[in-house]
């Protein structure tokens, strides 16, 4: 299955996930390929068309979690330039979490009785919790990826000072 997963960057002072800039040019150049092949040898192509700006409309997709060292946590989503943005202050955060879960199961409640059980697919979750008793999912994995997540949450928290916690 296709999956993109954010990316961690370090620049101008911040830290944090950002979705890939290699995301974005394979999706601008299958939109550029979709085009030229329903542009050329005929009339135009509708589908090749609407799947083309589709593709465009991907590349210019933004999702960033950016952690500022002086006390800030930012978070953007949405396309470039029409992104919704919010921001709240490292007072507001009271931890950054790696945790782990199964898709289909409930906590509390005897797996043999959830239903299919090849649907339980292990996953780990690096989240933020805020001081309201809000959670936020940063980024999510499959559970074989859990080291990644590890290593970015462990990294934002060295920067940051913010308390980095593994639960089981």
């Amino acid at each position: 299955m296709f999956t993109i997963h954010l990316k961690t960057f370090e620049r101008s002072g911040l830290i944090g996930l950002e979705f890939p800039m290699g995301q974005r040019l394979l999706a601008l150049a299958i939109a550029g390929v979709l085009a030229w092949a329903s542009l050329s040898g005929g009339p135009p192509a509708p589908l090749g068309l609407i799947l083309s700006a589709l593709f465009v409309l991907g590349a210019l997709y933004d999702e960033q979690w950016a952690f500022d060292p002086a006390g800030s946590v930012y978070f953007r989503l949405g396309l470039i330039g029409f992104a919704r943005q919010r921001r709240w202050t490292f007072e507001q955060v009271e931890e950054l979490e790696l945790t782990r879960f199964r898709t289909g199961v409930v906590p509390g409640v005897h797996e043999e009785t959830q239903g299919y059980r090849r649907a339980r697919r292990p996953y780990s979750v690096l989240a933020i919790r805020f001081t309201d008793g809000e959670r936020r999912v940063l980024e999510r994995r499959p559970r074989r990826q859990q080291q990644a997540l590890e290593d970015a949450g462990r990294q934002i928290a060295a920067v940051t000072g913010l308390t980095f916690v593994v639960l089981q």
